[in-house]
């Protein structure tokens, strides 16, 4: 982002950007700083709430005491006659202002703003920070059963910085000590790096402050603390419905933000392997929930490999870099190349959180070993084909320069949705439907989340690359009298998302290809006689099923109707 450091929209803008008022360059950047700032979400949230206060204001305590839209203070008086000499003050002070439309509306304005300015006083929040402390103590001394630890994943976040680590909670473990990038960031702030969301620490610390200024607000479910001293404002951030602590963010002048988030939570099965000189992991407090499947043993490691991929998508990695998971005995095996020392440096981070993980990334260019020889020069196709439609398509985009723009537009959308599909089928692969099924409860959600993950990608992809593909394919299929795919009256029951993966890189292909061939020169191996009406029909055809897959993936259900 652009801009500085520690930078917050001030309220104005806030208000104006509700308003759709603002600049579109400032619109822009308060968008973006919307994006990953709790704390203006949050003062964007009681915004809103003060508007549908005053609203309901309005409605309740001012509209039904207005008059009719006829009436006029003529009338007022006539209705209500009160001689001058004795009104009173409020009377008086407004007694020679005549009721306009205009005044009218600029005294509802003010009124507005004088709602949302006194919304805190009006309504004061209804919790105060011993009162949180309390509750969030009193939810994190639930016991853990002895035969289960505590997992969790967290991220850390400073400027372009992510970085991730899983913790392991009352158990002695190599990562006991804080890493060193870890410690580097959080040195000076009110947080222990070998448990960055302990509450504890947070209220140990605001204890310790001279004046605070605190401020409470709620939104989505979600209780957010500020505590702004000289030099730095930090947030406490708990879940309402159990008041597990979520998130951590603080701000100092002149430095990015630190963020801390939960990324990922569960209870493990414990494992009793254990050195005896090692120095433990504090236990840290954590709401237990009331009910949780434990796991059988030789479940866990289908959990790891899940949870690997997880990383792999929150990286970028399934697509960058593509890499390898293999098995062997009781360890994975995930080899990579990345394109730069600092990449590999980056994906080596985000592994490390993983002791199940045998991590090997390579630098592009060191990557092939010196006995290897050259791999060979792919020789291209022989034969070009007659793309059928090219004229009528210059004619239909304006001309040579314009048709080619298009086409190398869809192509790049085309790309876009086909990386997330194809990183979707690589998951359907190893985990086919008959398989997942047989996995455990835990793996099975994490499974189910992270393809809805790629779910979710590859409908927005997909949808912009449909209505790109509308105009031309349309136009073409007039223009050639030909009908286009009907859309089925009664719609098909939805495959689970392994299915859909396959199906939906299949319709891509057929219908990428088809428009290229319609309008563009392509080679083969053999020579081909194109037929404009044989590819117009395959493009609608698969313009058709991809819509239908598009309807499927956006539905919340994994499995068949």
């Amino acid at each position: 982002m652009s801009e500085h450091p520690g930078w917050h929209p001030p309220e104005s803008d806030l208000f104006l950007h509700l308003e759709g008022e603002l600049d579109t360059g400032v619109s822009k950047r308060v968008v973006e700083h919307l994006a990953h700032c709790w704390e203006c979400r949050v003062c964007l949230q009681e915004l809103q709430r003060g508007i549908a206060n005053f609203i309901e204001y309005r409605h309740d305590a001012v509209a039904h005491d207005l008059p009719a839209p006829h009436s006029t203070i003529h009338d007022l008086r006539r209705r209500f006659p009160v001689s001058e000499p004795n009104l009173s003050f409020p009377q008086s002070l407004f007694s020679g202002i005549h009721l306009r439309p205009a005044p009218v509306t600029s005294m509802l304005s003010i009124l507005l703003v004088l709602v949302l300015l006194t919304t805190y006083i009006l309504r004061p929040p209804s919790l105060t920070a011993a009162e949180l402390f309390r509750n969030v103590s009193r939810a994190s001394e639930a016991p853990v059963p002895a035969s289960l630890v505590r997992a969790q994943r967290v991220s850390l976040r400073h400027g372009t910085r992510t970085l991730y680590r899983d913790i392991v909670h009352g158990l002695a473990a190599t990562s006991s000590l804080p890493e060193e990038q870890w410690a580097s960031v959080l040195a000076g702030l009110p947080v222990d790096a070998r448990d960055p969301l302990n509450p504890a620490v947070f209220q140990r610390w605001h204890g310790a402050q001279q004046n605070p200024q605190n401020r409470i607000s709620e939104a989505n479910g979600f209780v957010t603390l500020t505590t702004t001293i000289p030099a730095l404002q930090a947030s406490l951030i708990v879940r309402r419905a159990d008041w597990h602590t979520v998130a951590e963010r603080f701000e100092q002048p002149g430095v990015p933000p630190v963020e801390i988030r939960e990324v990922a939570f569960e209870l493990r099965k414990r494992t009793p392997a254990v050195t005896a000189h090692a120095a433990p992991v504090p236990t840290v407090p954590i709401l237990i929930p009331s009910v949780r499947i434990e796991p059988p043993v030789e479940k866990d490691f289908e959990l790891a490999e899940i949870r690997l991929r997880e990383i792999l998508h929150l990286t970028g990695a399934d697509r960058n870099e593509v890499p390898t998971v293999t098995r062997a005995k009781d360890r994975l095996h995930l080899e990579a190349v990345a394109e730069s020392e600092a990449r590999r440096e980056e994906l080596l981070t985000a592994f490390g959180t993983l002791p199940e993980v045998d991590v090997k990334i390579a630098i592009a260019g060191e990557a092939t070993s010196p006995q290897s020889s050259k791999p060979p020069v792919k020789v291209p196709p022989a034969y070009g084909t007659t793309p059928p439609l090219a004229k009528a398509f210059w004619d239909e985009m304006g001309g040579m320069e314009p048709a080619n723009n298009y086409l190398d537009m869809l192509r790049g959308s085309w790309f876009r949705t086909l990386s997330p599909a194809h990183a979707l089928l690589r998951l359907a692969d190893r985990y086919p439907e008959s398989s997942a099924k047989r996995l455990d409860p835990a793996a099975q959600v994490h499974l189910n989340a992270l393809a809805l993950e790629y779910k979710h990608e590859i409908s927005k992809e997909l949808a912009n690359y449909l209505q790109q593909t509308d105009q031309p394919l349309d136009a073409m299929l007039q223009r050639e009298d030909l009908p286009g795919a009907a859309e089925p009256d009664t719609p098909d029951a939805c495959p689970g998302w392994q299915a859909g993966a396959s199906q939906v890189l299949t319709e891509l292909q057929t219908l990428q290809t088809s428009m290229r061939r319609l309008f563009l020169v392509d080679y083969a191996d053999t020579q081909l006689q194109l037929s404009s009406a044989a590819l117009l029909n395959d493009a609608s055809q698969a313009r058709s099923r991809l819509r239908e897959q598009l309807r499927c993936f956006a539905q919340p259900t994994n499995g068949k109707k």
